[in-house]
């Protein structure tokens, strides 16, 4: 049996994950909401995405909250 996993989510995600350049971390806002007492966000980005019609506010991820040392690479945290 094959299983496979569809829906907005899904299809979000993915585009999601096209748009990182070397080694960012970005999320959605709604991971964001879901995470942001643990993680440091560097910025925020308003973009539109094929097949959605709404803008998607994507977030990228500087490092972890409460640790100032331990930034992720190329940024300025």
């Amino acid at each position: 049996m094959k299983y496979s996993v569809v829906g907005d989510a899904v299809n979000l995600t993915a585009r999601i994950e096209s748009f990182p350049i070397g080694g960012q971390i970005l999320i959605s806002s709604t991971t964001h909401l879901a995470v942001k007492d643990k993680v440091r966000i560097e910025g925020q980005l308003r973009v539109k995405m094929k097949g959605l019609n709404e803008p998607v506010t994507i977030c990228e991820v500087a490092g972890l909250a409460g640790y100032p040392h331990l930034g992720l690479a190329g940024t300025d945290t």
